[in-house]
């Protein structure tokens, strides 16, 4: 369960800097001020996954013998959609400046749907 973690955290690593290369697709205005800022959402977002993949059961899985796949993906779907959400509703009560890019709704999508895909592939 811990190497599944560490490989959670390496995936959300690699995505974070997808987005930096792919900052003309994402709208990502990079700027060394504005990656400053983006720190605290950043640790957020790493302790928030594994702490709701925990809580909905995606690490506990692991021990199962025989992991039937609907129920992975059952799994990996709550706590994706879980994830939005509270990112969303933190966004919403925060309010951060416009400079923090790393929780507009793109990249948010486009962070969770290629985590999910990490996630499942590291699980499988």
């Amino acid at each position: 369960m811990l190497f599944a973690l560490i490989l959670d955290w390496l995936g959300q690593v690699l995505i974070f800097v997808f987005i930096l290369a792919m900052s003309d697709w994402t709208g990502v205005e990079l700027s060394g001020d504005t990656l400053q800022v983006q720190g605290p959402w950043l640790v957020f977002v790493l302790l928030l996954y594994p702490l709701l993949g925990w809580l909905f059961g995606s690490y506990t899985v692991l021990r199962w013998k025989r992991l039937t796949l609907i129920v992975l993906l059952q799994r990996l779907l709550i706590t994706a959609a879980v994830t939005l959400m509270v990112v969303a509703i933190a966004r919403w009560l925060i309010n951060p400046s416009e400079m923090v890019w790393l929780v507009h709704r793109r990249v948010q999508f486009l962070w969770i749907g290629a985590l999910s895909l990490w996630v499942l592939a590291v699980r499988v």
